[in-house]
């Protein structure tokens, strides 16, 4: 068996590349492009620690984990597990959502790695050492987040809220909280000045970068996680109260010398929306943010309600929210369906029942109380420099981990998290049963009084117990392959989406079939397998186009019932059929479709929007304009409604409300920003000249090109209606100025010449 040196030197080589990955990779190539690089490393390196830790299990250097903590893990994954068995989609319960992942195999695999760590047999010292690794893989992550928070980023994110390579702000915010207060822990008992420079440094880049994250849970939990430690520091007298505010002042000093270097325009900016942020907690009733999370904790808690026992599984809060969605206003984001509460305790009891939560908190509890007992035993076993280190640790310990519960509170699962947090957990328990000296024969002793040597009698059961180990393994091995292929097969469906159905349809088709034969049996691709084929349907009217969309859809809705979209683009895809000529009347059981989807997602307005456009393809107007009032009931100020309203009413022959249906869709569009602003501004100037207002028509027009010269369009129109008003000359200007702006358009050709020949017959 290999040393016990090396196989600590492998253990921190190990974790230092796990922790520096899971914090580093992503992929611009990938539709999921960090949680799934993130969830590749984690399966591919669990195998590796888990023959290491097989390694350290025969040759006798596990400890066992206190009984408190072993028992409440041990109900937490037992309540994991059984639960999961009533879930109300097995597939999800266990895998997790589409692009999350947080199902019951990776909880197991970080109740695993929790496991791993906390059984090691180490000094604390060691323990230490691992925290450096876990500290340190944050700093580059943390660089580019400052760069990004000043303007310097060399990939394009839109968002003014830095991400890094974490990928959301709110995660990103939360993992430097975890870390921060042992930079604190480091800068306060580092003898050497310039490591004390140093963790003084990356103290003060992890402050500032979780400032710029606007996320104001981290920040409660960061500050609660920093009073804690500082508290352990003055009654560990490692540091005297003043020195707390001198401290405290050099700190700030750095920001603000920070900050003046910085690009100063960009630098302003983040300062901006940093005092603009602090300014909404006094205010929270007007922060849409906030305020849509109560939306969501009313459909959690009607859920719970409903699943009080058991719960729905895994992250399938998103697969029920359709049917518990209350009347959404335009602040909420339409056409999204949240996978998590933001509530991390009420999204355990919606998932996992009520007692999931429970026993999540006392194994919290049952480590926070190692960590005061541990605290207390050494700070009274005397003032030395080492013994005053070690009960600051501990203090950093719980600080971390209660400032992680705070916020928790409107936080939420993330794979790079929770593979931060998990290790960190079993980091604190090893930490209170290592020896409370780290003199090397001390430390021999203990360990060897510890660690996990099976007597003769249960000899026996260390075969059995290797077994157990190389299977878990293997199953490890297994689901790194199987989340190798979902990579390719994501990047197969990324690669199509930048596609142009008509000119590379080929490339398309052959990258969709392959991307499928990748990720056989998951409805989200072919959910997106079916969209290609229905962008295609819409500019080919292909019979057998219609006929793969339709098949696509049908097989996506039955692997998941859940999911209203998959209803609504099958819905989608009938409409496409008819509008293109591709099939003469709706499929045989769209009907059905189109109740199922009604009952299922009620308070979707484009649920109803979808509807209506099906309605007037088949034309029926009447029908489509009950539909599309219901979608403008739920969200009156949000664009494409209107619009899709005001086509209805032309096509009923009531010129005068489909004129007033187009100016609502203008007003709420804005301008030219909007995508489609130019064609409502269109279809109102079509109207107002069928309605006869010429005048008015003719104003419309001038408004529009006077914010945008351009538009050819508009300049057709505007002859119409000069036309229609029998003023020639005018008419012929605007013909020849649209004619001047796009040559082959033929009809405004063909008017212009009608114009001039009629001017040629009137002289």
């Amino acid at each position: 068996m290999p040393s016990a040196r090396l196989l600590s030197r492998l253990d921190r080589a190990l974790w230092g590349c796990f922790f520096l990955l899971i914090a580093l990779v992503f992929s611009r190539s990938l539709q999921i492009q960090f949680t799934l690089p993130k969830l590749l490393v984690l399966h591919g390196f669990a195998p590796i620690i888990l023959l290491l830790w097989l390694a350290h299990f025969r040759a006798g250097e596990l400890k066992p984990l206190p009984r408190p903590v072993l028992v409440s893990l041990a109900l937490l994954a037992g309540c994991w597990i059984l639960t999961t068995a009533f879930a109300v989609d097995p597939h999800t319960a266990l895998n997790g959502a589409h692009g999350r992942y947080n199902g019951l195999v990776n909880q197991l695999i970080f109740a695993l790695l929790f496991g791993v760590v906390a059984t090691t047999a180490a000094s604390r010292r060691d323990v230490e050492g691992f925290l450096t690794l876990l500290v340190w893989a944050l700093v580059p992550v943390s660089i580019y987040a400052a760069l990004q928070s000043v303007g310097l980023d060399m990939l394009t994110w839109p968002n003014p809220r830095p991400a890094s390579t974490i990928g959301h702000p709110v995660p990103l915010a939360a993992m430097l909280s975890l870390v921060t207060p042992f930079a604190l822990a480091f800068f306060l008992t580092e003898e050497r000045t310039w490591q004390r420079w140093i963790w003084g440094a990356v103290l003060v880049l992890f402050v500032l970068v979780v400032a710029s994250t606007l996320s104001r849970g981290p920040w409660a939990g960061l500050a609660v996680a920093l009073v804690i430690v500082l508290a352990g520091a003055i009654s560990s007298r490692i540091v005297e109260p003043k020195r707390v505010w001198v401290y405290g002042a050099i700190a700030a000093a750095a920001i603000l010398i920070l900050l003046a270097v910085a690009r100063f325009d960009r630098t302003v900016q983040a300062v901006n929306l940093f005092t603009f942020r602090v300014g909404q907690l006094a205010h929270l009733e007007t922060d849409p943010s906030v305020m849509n999370r109560f939306i969501y904790f009313d459909a959690a808690l009607r859920m719970f309600r409903d699943h009080p026992g058991a719960g729905v599984g895994f992250e399938s809060f998103g697969l029920l929210y359709p049917r518990y969605r209350p009347i959404e206003g335009d602040s909420v984001p339409s056409d999204v369906i949240p996978t998590m509460v933001h509530n991390g305790y009420l999204q355990m009891a919606v998932a996992n029942g009520l007692a999931a939560p429970v026993l999540y908190l006392l194994l919290m509890a049952s480590i926070l109380w190692h960590l005061l007992r541990t605290t207390r035993r050494v700070a009274s076993g005397g003032r030395d420099n080492q013994q005053s280190r070690s009960a600051l640790i501990s203090s950093t310990f719980t600080g971390a981990i209660v400032g992680y519960l705070v916020q928790d509170l409107s936080g939420w699962q993330e794979i790079s998290s929770s593979a931060f947090l998990w290790p960190l957990l079993g980091a604190a328990v090893s930490f209170c049963t290592a020896p409370d000296s780290d003199n090397p024969r001390v430390t021999t002793r203990a360990a060897a009084r510890h660690a996990v040597r099976p007597p003769a009698r249960r000899e026996s059961a260390r075969p059995a117990a290797s077994m157990a180990i190389g299977v878990l393994a293997v199953a490890a091995v297994c689901l790194t392959v199987l989340t190798y292929r979902e990579v390719r097969a994501d990047g197969l469906h990324f690669e199509t989406l930048g596609l142009d159905p008509t000119r590379d349809w080929a490339r398309i088709e052959r990258d969709v079939g392959a991307s499928l034969q990748l990720a056989r049996e998951e409805p989200y691709y072919l959910d997106a397998a079916g969209l290609q084929y229905l962008k295609r349907l819409q500019v080919t009217g292909q019979r057998q186009t219609y006929e793969r969309a339709a098949a696509l859809f049908d097989d996506a809705a039955k692997l998941d019932a859940f999911n209203p979209y998959l209803l609504i683009h099958r819905i989608d895809v009938e409409t496409a059929g008819l509008m293109q000529k591709a099939i003469a009347s709706p499929a045989t059981g769209l009907e059905a479709v189109v109740a199922k989807v009604l009952e299922m997602d009620p308070n979707n307005a484009t649920v109803h929007e979808s509807i209506a456009q099906l309605r007037l393809a088949e034309n029926r107007p009447q029908d489509a304009l009950v539909s599309i009032r219901v979608a403008e009931s739920l969200r009156p100020g949000h664009p494409r409604y209107h619009m899709l309203e005001g086509d209805t009413l032309r096509q009923l022959g009531q010129k005068d409300a489909s004129i007033g249906a187009y100016r609502r869709e203008t007003a709420i569009l804005g301008g030219p920003e909007a995508r489609d602003w130019a064609t409502a501004e269109n279809k109102l100037v079509v109207s107002l000249i069928e309605g006869g207002q010429l005048g008015a028509a003719a104003r419309e027009a001038d408004h529009v090109i006077a914010r945008t010269p351009d538009a050819s369009v508009m300049h057709t129109l505007r002859g119409f209606a000069y036309l229609q008003a029998n003023d020639l000359e005018r008419a012929k200007e605007s013909f020849a100025r649209a004619l001047e702006l796009n040559p082959s358009d033929t009809n405004t050709r063909q008017a212009l010449l009608g114009v001039e020949q009629r001017l040629a017959t009137s002289k």
